[in-house]
């Protein structure tokens, strides 16, 4: 059976718009609801989220082979609250409450990596856009029931409302704790962090592309003028930038904000600048920003998202600059990994084959992105002894692997599983604590699951042979030993399972809900040498 993908997503969520209506930013991830969702005993599903330009957020849900499991439709302003958190692995885990007529309905999000979703198109310029768009909505809703159209407060879904339990004449009513209000986002104090960050870069690229022009502040008088002339609120982070400048060019990325008497009114917009060939304008409704070329739109979230954007494609311009300041670093990984390439081909041993790799790793991430490996890291364990370098702007740590010199006890770890490890995998947990592994091999990707310093390795292997989280009954694997390696994407299908097969050593791509498995290399000492991280290029 088919498996969601780009067509079906776009077909779900145009079903379930209103005539007129139009959606932004589609983006695939797992989806769980509780509350009064009356569909599944579990609610875990893969399904599609979108925003569209009647302010309603659209949420499928299917399962893995694409059986549609119902669906959700309401307008933001019943949001009540939005907490958006990083997973270890780097995916996006949003939850959102939402006030389902005086009861809460809780939707949670945990948005896919963009590396594992081939099937569906721009999913992190999207996932980026709609983070930013729930970023941006009020932390509560005040519930208005009984003053608005039914249309404009209902959540259209597959939802069982139960009514709310009258309290027996005996008991007693206390009174509701009230809620922390959380503040939201300060959207000048972003604008302002982003600014000095620019200023940095323009004073860089000031030698090679010329001076970026900064116009004397907009005064309040200017700014309030203007409002009551057009009838429009001009947005707090946009005052706040003006109020910096009241006109602006940056160079190298050509970027342009045009002072206050040039902003033009457009249908349902105001023009304030433009980058490149893009005018740059915000909606009057909302104040969100947008992007417009050829008649095209695309949300840009908030000015500290498109001064954002432009420092990443500014800092790109130094990237030769940059790449020149490493060269004695590169040469020296690739001295190493030479070495370790050809110690592990006479060795034959899974401990060589993961240093060559290790380098491979470490020259890619150098000469793509400047730096070591990066990866977000929880603060628990951020000291677990493998980072290497303070936080960037956008919270990466850089990282190195660290070879592991204690003794394990596989005895008594053999004595608990109640069989003998293979020796590849008893290579394979003594060599090195890493964070996640990212490689490609043909048409495969893989993602090998981190192990830290701060492991107990003797649970580490034992839950790596667990089945009981594992779908369906795939007999071959219940009856075996299989130890779970990590994840799997194959033709744009992520929904495999990397495994080990601890009788033959053989490493394989398991699907369990279809119930079919891929060789993926003959041993761990094969995919270590013959894949390639992902950013590393011969």
């Amino acid at each position: 059976m088919a498996k969601p993908n780009g067509k079906l997503m776009h077909a779900s969520l145009q079903a379930l718009c209103m005539p007129g209506e139009k959606y932004d930013n589609a983006v695939y991830g797992e989806l769980e609801t509780s509350g009064s969702c009356a569909t599944s005993a579990t609610n875990k599903l893969c399904g599609f989220v979108a925003v569209t330009n009647q302010q309603r957020l659209l949420v499928a849900r299917f399962s893995m082979q694409a059986v549609p499991m119902g669906n959700l439709c309401f307008p933001l302003k019943l949001v009540k609250s939005v907490k958006i958190d990083k997973t270890f692995f780097g995916q996006s885990s949003v939850k959102i409450v939402i006030n389902n007529q005086g009861r809460d309905l809780i939707l949670n999000c945990q948005f896919a990596n963009p590396m594992f979703t081939m099937g569906f198109p721009n999913q992190r310029e999207n996932m980026d856009a709609l983070l930013t768009v729930l970023r941006n909505l009020p932390s509560s809703v005040e519930d208005k029931s009984g003053t608005e159209n039914e249309s404009d407060t209902e959540i259209k879904a597959d939802i069982v409302v139960q009514p709310k339990p009258i309290p027996r004449p005996t008991e007693t009513i206390e009174k509701p704790i009230p809620k922390k209000v959380h503040k939201g986002p300060d959207i000048v104090a972003m604008v302002n962090r982003e600014k000095e960050y620019v200023l940095s870069l323009c004073e860089q690229l000031e030698a090679k592309y010329g001076k970026a022009e900064f116009g004397a502040p907009a005064t309040e008088a200017e700014m309030l003028q203007w409002e009551e002339i057009n009838q429009v609120a001009i947005p707090e982070d946009l005052r706040e930038w003006l109020k910096f400048s009241g006109e602006s060019k940056l160079k190298g990325i050509p970027l342009e904000f045009y002072p206050v008497a040039r902003f033009k009114k457009e249908q349902d917009y105001v023009v304030i600048g433009k980058r490149e060939n893009a005018l740059i304008g915000f909606l009057i409704e909302n104040g969100r920003y947008i992007s417009v070329e050829n008649d095209k739109r695309k949300n840009v979230g908030q000015m500290e998202t498109i001064l954002r954007f432009w420092g990443y494609d500014a800092k790109e311009l130094f990237a030769e600059e940059e790449l020149e300041k490493l060269r004695p670093i590169i040469e020296e990984e690739t001295l190493k990994m030479r070495q370790a390439q050809q110690k592990a081909k006479t060795s034959t041993s899974v401990k060589d084959a993961m240093e060559y790799f290790f380098a491979k790793n470490t020259i890619g991430a150098l000469k793509k992105w400047r730096s070591y490996p990066k990866c977000p890291i929880r603060k628990d364990i951020v000291n677990c002894g493998l980072v290497i370098s303070e936080p960037d702007r956008d919270g990466y740590y850089q990282w190195q692997p660290v070879e592991h010199i204690n003794p394990v006890d596989f005895a008594s770890i053999e004595s608990k599983l109640g069989f003998s490890l293979h020796q590849d995998l008893k290579t394979f947990v003594s060599s090195y604590y890493y964070f996640m592994l990212d490689a490609d091999m043909g048409n495969v990707s893989i993602n090998i699951y981190p192990f830290l310093p701060t492991a107990n390795v003797e649970n580490y292997v034992i839950e790596s042979f667990e089945k009981e989280s594992y779908a369906g009954d795939y007999e071959f694997i219940l009856n075996g030993q299989f130890f779970q390696l990590g994840g799997a994407c194959i033709d744009g299908d992520d929904s495999f399972i990397l495994e080990v097969n601890n009788e033959n050593g053989e490493v394989l791509a398991v699907e369990y809900m279809d119930k079919k498995h891929i060789k993926i290399a003959n041993s761990l000492y094969d995919l270590f040498m013959n894949s390639k991280p992902i950013w590393y290029e011969e």
